[in-house]
């Protein structure tokens, strides 16, 4: 429903998941060459036309099940602000903005595909972002050329570390022939991911 929305006023989406879209838009609309940017008029105007699906008691929910999220808001003034994405596939993109000086700042980064990997840094406990799921995603800004070319991060020359959860006979058995180690079960195992190339 939401993808016809967007089609029948022309517009185009960057992304698509189960319960969200990120609609390619701008403040007053129609100002990309290459591709059909609705307003964020437009945007509000199909976010309400979701209104009648919400199917909870309007007094506590009151709206529609689609809502513009925070990251389209200035976080100082609360304004409506221009942002921009990069993604790669439904769950895999990030979305950046840029600073006072022009420089991009990421402030919404997916760990889909990356999540399952151990940290290679640590970071602080009330962070809800990792910091190096950023730093990864903004070295790909710079790989596809959206960023100025630089150095990756300090941690790429780590070996990636997945960590698992020994809960059944199968997995205990698959890590004590590794390790060849005696260890307790629902315990935890850490070992490198190997691969044949380099990414």
């Amino acid at each position: 429903m939401i993808e016809r929305c967007i089609a029948d006023k022309s517009g185009q989406h960057l992304f698509m998941d189960t319960d969200s879209v990120c609609i390619l838009a701008s403040l007053k609309g129609r100002t990309l060459q290459t591709m059909n940017d609705l307003s964020r008029k437009e945007v509000e105007e199909i976010a309400k036309r979701f209104r009648r699906l919400n199917i909870y008691d309007r007094k506590i929910l009151p709206g529609s099940v689609l809502k513009i999220e925070k990251v389209n808001f200035d976080k100082k003034t609360r304004k409506p602000r221009e942002g921009f994405g990069y993604a790669i596939s439904t769950k895999r993109y990030v979305l950046y903005s840029h600073d006072s000086f022009d420089n991009v700042v990421v402030e919404e980064a997916k760990a889909h595909g990356l999540g399952y990997l151990y940290p290679p840094k640590d970071d602080p406990e009330d962070e809800q972002e990792q910091d190096w799921i950023k730093e990864i995603w903004y070295w790909i800004l710079q790989c596809v050329g959206i960023v100025r070319p630089g150095s990756p991060p300090k941690w790429s020359k780590f070996p990636a570390m997945m960590r698992v959860a020994i809960t059944t006979p199968t997995i205990y058995g698959m890590i004590k022939r590794a390790i060849r180690k005696a260890f307790q079960f629902y315990s935890h195992a850490t070992g490198p991911m190997q691969s044949r190339r380099r990414i």
